[in-house]
């Protein structure tokens, strides 16, 4: 079967930036670290259309956004 461009399934479980595990629990009962932390707007806005508002971006991809870090 081939998959077409609309019918891409997007991994909620991989960081769209590095390809790594994001570790996001949110599907999970208990509460993910996904929801309390500040993710910056630009770093959000670099995703492409596909992968925006589907899956977290990993806890290190952050950081390195943070300090000025090529990703």
């Amino acid at each position: 079967m081939t998959a077409n461009k609309n019918t891409e399934i997007t991994d909620t479980k991989i960081c769209p930036i590095c390809q790594g595990n994001n570790q996001c629990g949110v599907q999970n009962e208990e509460n993910c670290w996904c929801m309390a932390i500040d993710v910056p707007t630009e770093l959000i806005k670099s995703l492409n259309n596909r992968d925006n508002g589907k899956t977290c971006i990993c806890q290190a991809c952050i950081d390195k956004f943070k300090l000025g870090k090529s990703i």
